[in-house]
């Protein structure tokens, strides 16, 4: 009986929204901050490109479908260089995260084909892989203890999407971050990222499955 219920309520449940798969890729345009004690900035850093991915899971939080929250898994390539006339130096570090995403479509043009969205999202990431160049050498980053431990990145942005078809939709968006450390965030130096990524997302929608009705369960 407790099966029976449970089942119900969960086929009822995944009735009321549909839902969608993505995949995202673009690139990322990253300045680092590198903080040591009294708040002074160590180096003067120039942005640096890398490269972006991410897959995740997609469903409307209200009737109209115009506000959406989605969770996804994403890895970061976040690059930076410096260095004066005698020195120069290279960063290239790999973060991977987990991301909660919230959407609003604040325009919508030729009947929802075409959608003008403004997003906010919150990431917890971690250090999974990096090197440091310098002068020709190369170092590991998983022996710097400021590119390691969890990191918090908080993204504002926009996005343009255009649906194909029913279960089938294409968009491209803008997203201004900071990730900061959680664990090092109070120690004499830390490091600190500010991003800027341009995307493309490829989005798979699930047909809106129908309710079952509880006497067709007993």
């Amino acid at each position: 009986m407790n099966k029976l219920l449970f089942t119900s309520m969960f086929m009822i449940s995944t009735s009321l929204f549909s839902q969608s798969l993505f995949f995202t890729s673009g690139k990322n345009y990253t300045d680092y901050d590198f903080k040591m004690s009294l708040n002074t900035q160590n180096k003067e850093f120039s942005s640096g490109s890398g490269n972006f991915h991410e897959v995740g899971y997609t469903r409307p939080i209200n009737t109209k479908k115009t506000l959406r929250h989605s969770i996804s898994m994403n890895l970061n390539e976040y690059n930076s260089n410096s260095g004066n006339l005698a020195t120069s130096y290279a960063w290239e570090a790999d973060y991977l995260g987990l991301k909660n995403h919230l959407e609003f479509d604040f325009f919508n043009f030729f009947n929802n084909s075409l959608k003008l969205s403004a997003n906010y999202s919150f990431t917890f990431q971690k250090f999974v892989n990096g090197q440091q160049r310098i002068n020709g050498q190369i170092f590991d980053l998983k022996d710097y203890q400021d590119f390691n431990g969890l990191f918090l990145n908080n993204a504002f942005g926009g996005s343009l999407s255009y649906t194909i078809q029913s279960n089938m939709g294409i968009a491209v968006g803008y997203d201004f971050s900071k990730s900061i450390s959680l664990t090092r965030k109070g120690s004499a130096q830390y490091i600190s990222f500010r991003n800027q990524q341009i995307y493309f997302k490829f989005v798979f929608s699930y047909k809106k499955i129908k309710s079952i009705k509880s006497d067709n369960l007993f």
